[in-house]
């Protein structure tokens, strides 16, 4: 009995033993870098400015935990960087293609940290910043707001306000577009005059300042969310033509020489505000009384203002 006794001793001791060492739930086989040091080498990547390796890390570290939001915002980061090195080291106007798969990569990143952590202000400016550079000032606008009730953070408040005050003027990035100037004012006269009906004014006389000018685009023209064009009103055209000359023969009465030529231009939209609507009314006096001025605009609500051009045929 005794020497059994020891034996029973010797077990239970070897099963105490076992029991208080604790599992780490991952065998020496699966034991791998943590969270933490992915994280920390993405960000190690991307403060030296090595983004591919930095998307590398971060993304690893999100396999890991995909429920922590501060690897999503440095995968964001690394992707922006990607984009604005292709961006910068060109002369072109238009991103290629790659810088804009890369800026809405960096988005989807962001909006992904914030659907996880909602209440940092930064990430929502990076990714409002994301979409402004994509031009879709629309979305900039709408998660900023949702930002500011998230966060009332004040300097998120500001830049809300500045995106908005340039919505409103409608200013587009530089684009180069194929077309053709257009001179048409009796369609616009006719379109002028429905509107004309719903403005009164007994003491002075009414008129309507209308551009018989517009670009007509040989494709249409997509900018900014869901926004096509085949034609806008021009501007800026005074500056590159000259009126009596290239755009218009007062001897007789017709379109200049200037007026159907396939051309490369280079300019930008104006967004009208409000859009569709007449401007005015301006209160001016031309030395033959005070003239009450509408302005209309014929062709929608975009302006596209000359800044260059090329004659192609």
């Amino acid at each position: 009995m005794k020497k059994n006794f020891g034996l029973y001793l010797i077990l239970f001791a070897l099963l105490l033993c076992s029991c208080g060492q604790p599992s780490t739930g991952r065998s020496e086989e699966d034991e791998g870098p943590t969270w933490q040091e992915q994280y920390d080498l993405g960000v190690r990547y991307l403060s030296d400015g090595n983004y591919e390796e930095a998307i590398i890390a971060f993304t690893a570290a999100i396999e890991i935990d995909p429920k922590r939001s501060p690897a999503y915002v440095g995968r964001g980061d690394a992707h922006s960087g990607v984009a604005q090195k292709l961006s910068g080291a060109l002369e072109d106007t238009e991103l290629p293609d790659k810088a804009v798969s890369s800026y809405e990569n960096a988005v989807a990143d962001y909006l992904a940290a914030l659907d996880l952590d909602e209440s940092t202000a930064e990430v929502y400016r990076k990714a409002a910043e994301v979409y402004v550079a994509l031009g879709d000032l629309d979305s900039a606008i709408t998660l900023l707001e949702r930002g500011v009730a998230a966060t009332e953070d004040e300097d998120l408040q500001g830049y809300l306000d500045k995106l908005i005050e340039n919505q409103s003027e409608g200013t587009t990035g530089v684009v180069t577009v194929l077309g053709h100037i257009i001179y048409n004012p009796n369609e616009y006269r006719d379109s002028w005059n429905q509107y004309l009906e719903r403005y009164e004014d007994n003491n002075n006389r009414i008129t309507c300042l209308i551009s018989g000018f517009g670009i007509r685009f040989d494709s249409p023209v997509g900018f900014g969310p869901e926004i096509t064009l085949q034609e806008a009103e021009a501007g800026n055209l005074d500056i590159h033509f000259d009126y009596e000359t290239d755009l218009y023969n007062e001897n007789s009465n017709s379109p200049g020489p200037m007026i159907g030529r396939p051309m490369e231009l280079t300019g930008y939209f104006v967004k009208r505000n409000p859009p569709g609507e007449l401007t005015g009314p301006e209160r001016n006096n031309y030395g033959f009384g005070e003239v009450v001025e509408y302005g209309y605009h014929p062709n929608g609500d975009y302006v596209f203002f000359v800044e260059g051009y090329k004659l192609l045929g």
